[in-house]
């Protein structure tokens, strides 16, 4: 499990499982929720692929599975 965000703002967790690596919200104070790939993260965790990128507190960042 790794967090990224600044509490009070935004938060989101990566988790590895099995079938891979997911990222969910966990916090969001912020007019627009963190994104992946320009779709904003629900309550949902959403399966991350080589080369998303991920937008969290106006930093974007880019996932790499290897």
């Amino acid at each position: 499990l790794t967090t990224l965000g600044s509490p009070g703002a935004q938060v989101i967790a990566i988790t590895k499982r099995s079938e891979g690596y997911h990222i969910v919200m966990v916090e969001n104070k912020k007019d627009s929720p963190p994104s992946v790939n320009g779709s904003p993260l629900g309550s949902q965790a959403v399966k991350l692929h080589d080369n998303d990128v991920i937008e969290l507190i106006g930093i974007k960042m880019g996932f790499f599975s290897s």
